[in-house]
């Protein structure tokens, strides 16, 4: 016969995959006829445009664009625009990934530049670099109690295992369009280059939905119709959107992402106003706090019985977002009037055993020099960072960078602001009973056991494993010896084990 057990179906997303994807570019282009020939390359900058990622011969593949701004300098001491679409393909070769499988990707810029070929032609090389992870949904039925009306006659041990898992992904495609007036700098000519961060500023989990706030935080450089000079403004254009799930949301219990899609920007007639539509794609990674109760053994005084096992590991995940601002003096070959624009690079990161982080930062200033020249200083140092973090990291990945710029006496100080994502992941170990079989014909003989037995608590005696040994029940030994429900005795303790009837 077979024993009723209780049960609870639990739905988990397992991670297959948490790597770092990278793919080098390259592309050639010729001036187009419109444009005067090529001094030298005043800035190269680019923003990755995720277009889909999706499951090719149990691998992963996430492809796109980098929509590319390449600015130089003529002998009229005047900066020009050449725009590229570099389409690009990271892959990772997993092998045996299910075409089903939830991919989440957060790509980017790891390096970017230009080599003048000639004065008609250019060659861009770009390093498109990021973190890719990818879910296989699972579900798994856990016994964890007994229905059977001689249940007593079965001793079951229960266990719990607490754990927080990922429950669930989800992304949504949406649009932001908005229209900014230009500062009182002067009027739009042109727009020379652009770069977008997302930000989500509130997250809050109500019933099954996740309502996310936030802004797409655009720095466009642009040369102005007065003077042709190259000036840098920066807007906010706010979002808001819902994603919905099966299950309820709580506050805090979740990771957020978005990739932008598409970019598009212009300037207004009159100059005094800037258009952008922008596309993008946000995915969410959900999380839930979980005690899973399960069956870890199982006997009986009355008959015979056989279980059968299920071996189980599930995820816990932990991530934890921890900033950090470093300095660096720089001089400028060129001492510089004003400053243009600035950003930072951060490439891939390593993480070392000593719990130190190690990332190399390239950081690209553009400048107008004394000569009026727009001038160009990139500048790439391994930087390491140490974390308080009890946790065992198994990867760290940079979430957000920043840098703002200040002129010193040698040049220009930046200070950098990296915000990183820290992950770790501990398996919990179950080795869980899914089925007891148990013959009533076949009684167990216990006539020739002891009616009690004397035993003293050892150190590492537990009263379930005395219990078992001796044909009793922990509720026949706690009640023989007057002990408080749901205790163990103090180790020496004299303890009267009595057979069961």
């Amino acid at each position: 016969m077979e024993a009723k057990l209780k049960s609870e179906k639990i739905k988990v997303c397992k991670q297959l995959v948490d790597t770092v994807v990278s793919c080098e570019e390259t592309m050639e282009m010729v001036v187009p006829d419109y444009l005067p020939d090529i001094l030298d390359i005043a800035d190269t900058d680019g923003i990755v445009l995720m277009r889909s990622k999706e499951v090719e011969n149990g691998g992963i593949v996430i492809s796109g664009l980098v929509l590319t701004s390449v600015l130089y300098g003529t002998e009229e001491k005047s900066v020009k625009k050449m725009e590229l679409n570099i389409p690009f393909r990271a892959q990772h070769a997993a092998g045996d990934l299910p075409l089903d499988a939830d991919l989440v990707a957060r790509l980017g810029i790891a390096s970017i530049d230009t080599r003048v070929l000639n004065p008609r032609k250019i060659l861009v090389r770009v390093n498109v670099t990021g973190r890719v992870q990818a879910f296989e949904k699972c579900e798994y039925e856990v016994c964890y109690g007994s229905y059977d009306e001689d249940e007593e006659k079965i001793a079951l041990k229960e266990e719990t295992c607490e754990v927080t898992a990922v429950t669930a992904i989800r992304e949504k495609v949406f649009s932001v369009s908005e229209v900014f007036s230009i500062p009182d700098s002067g009027n739009i000519r042109s727009v020379l280059k652009s770069r977008v961060q997302f930000e989500c500023e509130e997250m809050r989990g109500v019933g099954n939905r996740l309502i996310v706030k936030g802004a797409a935080n655009i720095e466009t450089v642009y040369e102005t119709g007065d003077t042709g000079r190259a000036q840098r403004a920066e807007f906010n254009a706010p979002f808001s959107q819902i994603l919905e799930f099966e299950g309820p949301v709580h506050d805090g219990m979740f990771e957020l992402s978005v990739m932008p899609t598409s970019f598009y920007t212009e300037a207004g007639e009159d100059g005094r106003s800037l258009s952008i539509e922008l596309g993008a794609v946000m995915q969410s990674t959900l999380k839930e706090q979980m005690q899973i109760t399960y069956i870890s053994d199982q006997y009986s005084t009355a008959w015979e019985t056989t279980d059968r096992r299920m071996e189980l590991e599930i995820e816990s995940h932990c991530t934890k977002t921890v900033s950090k601002t470093v300095q660096k003096v720089i001089q400028l070959p060129v001492p510089a009037t004003s400053i243009t624009d600035a950003s930072v690079v951060a490439g891939r990161c390593e993480v070392m055993p000593d719990k130190t982080i190690k990332t190399m930062i390239t950081a690209q200033l553009l400048y107008i020099g004394t000569e009026g020249n727009t001038e160009l200083l990139r500048a790439a140092e391994r930087f390491s960072f140490e974390f308080d973090c009890d946790d065992n990291v198994a990867a760290a990945y940079i979430e957000h960078s920043s840098v703002s710029v200040q002129h010193t006496m040698d040049g220009v100080e930046l200070s950098i602001t990296l915000r990183f994502l820290l992950n770790s992941i501990d398996l919990c170990k179950i080795s869980a009973i899914s089925g007891i079989s148990y013959d009533e014909k076949c009684a167990r003989d216990l006539s020739e056991r002891p009616s009690v037995v004397v035993h003293r608590f050892a150190e590492n005696d537990s009263l379930w494993e005395l219990a078992k040994h001796c044909a009793s029940s922990i509720k026949a030994i706690t009640e023989a010896n007057e002990l408080e429900e749901g205790t163990s005795p103090a180790v020496g303790t004299l303890l009267l084990i009595p057979k069961n009837a």
